[in-house]
């Protein structure tokens, strides 16, 4: 009999269930093709609500139908993914979530693929294997074997349209953070900007007793942080001025930094709501996989 092939005791007719694909043993069911000849994958959709779960397990007993009928054949390997977890994986071979269930053969040692052609069913699938062995099906070159990502908890994973949802999510808010963080710094370029042309019109030392109020605001006494150490908010304080009663130069000064620390204020209030939210719907994204 043909029992060694299945490395384990016993007759040839008993048949090991269908392995699942994962990052540990892709290497050796479906390695660089010097020991192997092809490998058969069948790509399942692995959503556990109970009707997926469901009709996956049908699925698995057609596979295993499969590997009965094919027993003591060690020219392919056959194996199952879930393809909706590791969904760069049908990707790779131009398969979508629509076209699940189905079946690739690979060659490794050829790069070279073949997609089902036929129903998913143990007739459909095993004419397709012996079409491929034969070199009568039409195969695809593909670069390399996809990698599976071990860090991928396919228990709690987003799938589908679920997945969708959230990469979209998360991609408008991080347009949304940085067209504030591109305004954030056009106005800090602007502020820059006027300040160093009032400065200039100022004869650079500005009129007497416009001093920064670094010293007025903080108290003698207080040490003052460094401004490299300081916040955006913290620098526009310092530096707003303390004037005269007269001196309307200053006063209209003042006025302008008054206006920046305001929008400051309000525009890191902004920044931090945008923050709690992406945490809140990480949090929900959590519980909603869970």
């Amino acid at each position: 009999g043909h029992a060694g092939a299945g490395g384990g005791a016993g007759s040839a007719t008993e048949v090991q269930p269908v392995p699942e694909l994962t990052a540990e043993n892709i290497g050796s069911v479906c390695g660089d093709g010097t020991a192997i000849g092809l490998c058969a994958i069948a790509l399942l959709d692995g959503e556990r609500t109970p009707d997926m779960t469901e009709a996956r397990e049908a699925q698995l007993r057609t596979l295993d139908g499969l590997a009965h009928r094919r027993r003591g054949d060690t020219s392919v390997r056959l194996a199952w993914l879930d393809a909706t977890c590791h969904d760069n994986f049908p990707a790779s071979f131009d398969i979508s979530d629509a076209d699940l269930p189905t079946m690739v053969v690979l060659s490794p040692s050829k790069s070279r693929y073949a997609k089902l052609m036929g129903t998913f069913t143990v007739e459909g699938m095993s004419r397709f294997i012996n079409a491929v062995t034969a070199g009568r099906a039409s195969t695809t070159a593909f670069e390399r074997l996809p990698a599976l990502d071990e860090s991928i908890d396919c228990e709690t994973t987003l799938r589908g349209a679920a997945k969708a949802a959230a990469l979209e999510a998360g991609a408008e808010e991080d347009e949304d953070m940085g067209d504030i963080m591109a305004e954030i710094l056009e106005e800090e370029r602007q502020r820059q900007a006027a300040l160093q042309a009032e400065l200039e019109a100022a004869g650079a030392g500005g009129a007497p007793g416009s001093t920064g109020s670094g010293a007025a605001g903080a108290g003698a006494g207080a040490p003052k942080k460094p401004k490299e150490e300081m916040s955006e908010l913290e620098r526009l304080e310092d530096e707003l001025e303390e004037c005269g009663a007269h001196d309307l130069l200053c006063a209209a000064r003042r006025e302008k930094q008054l206006k920046a620390i305001e929008k400051r204020r309000a525009l890191e209030e902004k920044l931090q709501e945008i923050a709690d939210k992406k945490k809140k719907k990480k949090k929900k994204a959590k519980k909603t996989a869970a």
